[in-house]
């Protein structure tokens, strides 16, 4: 009996498993601007990092509008960040279609350095483009991660649609 059990298992996970697959569909990298007026809600501390310029690629090409920002949450523990992501932001690809762009998430940080740990990021597209307009229907997934110290920009983000197989 337990083989039999065991034999339906493995065929059953074998003849209905299903692969995530996944398809990057932007790089944004942004520079934000004076955060440095941080207020408190409970017992975490809250920000408001104004987005000032950036640029994005993948599916299409283009710049961040200096609309938005990140509105987060965070403290500091063992010389640790744990960052609440709330981010707006506004994509205008170079034929003129808007992309708006909603992501929430957490990250990581070292406190002394803004060096990032981890980050996992829900990502939410509303556009009224005929060519992107698919987006709307999607949640995009990514991480966060600090640019390189001479692009200009503070943060990148690479977004990722994921579907099944």
């Amino acid at each position: 009996m337990k083989k039999i059990l065991v034999f339906v298992i493995l065929f059953s996970t074998l003849t209905f498993a299903q692969e995530l697959e996944s398809k990057k569909i932007f790089s944004i990298d942004v520079a934000v601007g004076d955060f440095s007026k941080d207020g408190n809600y409970l017992s975490n501390q809250i920000f408001y990092a104004p987005y000032t310029k950036g640029e994005f690629s993948g599916i299409a090409k283009g710049e961040v509008l200096p609309i938005g920002g990140d509105f987060g949450t965070f403290y500091v523990k063992d010389n640790v960040m744990f960052l609440e992501l709330d981010i707006d932001l506004i994509m205008l690809t170079h034929d003129g279609d808007k992309i708006h762009c909603k992501a929430s998430g957490m990250s990581q940080f070292d406190a002394s350095t803004f060096e990032a740990f981890s980050s996992s990021v829900s990502w939410r597209f509303f556009t009224s483009s005929e060519k992107f307009k698919y987006l709307n229907n999607q949640v995009g997934v990514g991480f966060v991660s600090n640019s390189a110290p001479d692009s200009g920009y503070g943060f990148h983000h690479d977004i990722y649609l994921v579907s099944l197989n």
